[in-house]
């Protein structure tokens, strides 16, 4: 079955994000305006905040260094290539040029949409006021420490995830 509409990945990540905001604005119930399709060659540079440090996208890194952003903060490239290698992973690492288009623009908005609800969230906490200390951290992570039998099969499901501790702290 051929795909009824032919659109790039940076053109379908800016409709994604307008469409995942919209959606994830709470109380409201307009329809969000419908996002204006980028022209095809210019791909829209988001301006970082003042006090936002973007650093840039690596020389072979699948995103660029911003791949969205959430009432104004922005969402890394690097994050969501983690995210997409470590799915990759469960499926034998194969090379990301390797793999459907299709099931590349899956993957993304997959993913592109669990940092965005990941960053909504934690914008809400911040806005409650919810506040975490180093001490309650450490606890946790000791409580998942101990459901290993030791820190080096600990670290090693980490590193099987594409995670370190530092990461999951």
């Amino acid at each position: 079955m051929k795909p009824l509409i032919k659109i790039s990945v940076p053109a379908f990540l800016i409709l994604t994000v307008a469409l995942c905001l919209a959606q994830t604005q709470s109380g409201t119930s307009k329809a969000a305006p419908a996002a204006k399709a980028p022209a095809q060659n210019a791909e829209p540079q988001p301006k970082p905040q003042e006090d936002e440090v973007i650093p840039p996208a690596a020389p072979n890194a699948i995103f660029p260094a911003v791949v969205a952003r959430v009432n104004g903060k922005a969402i890394l490239g690097r994050d969501l290539e983690a995210l997409v290698r470590r799915e990759l992973t469960s499926i034998g690492n194969p090379e990301w040029k390797n793999l459907r288009e299709d099931y590349r623009g899956q993957l993304t908005l997959a993913e592109l949409t669990t940092l965005i609800k990941s960053k909504l969230l934690y914008q809400k906490a911040i806005a409650s006021g919810t506040k975490v200390t180093d001490a309650e951290v450490q606890a946790e992570m000791q409580k998942m420490a101990k459901s290993y039998a030791s820190d080096a099969e600990f670290n090693a499901a980490l590193a099987s995830q594409n995670i370190d501790r530092a990461a999951l702290e």
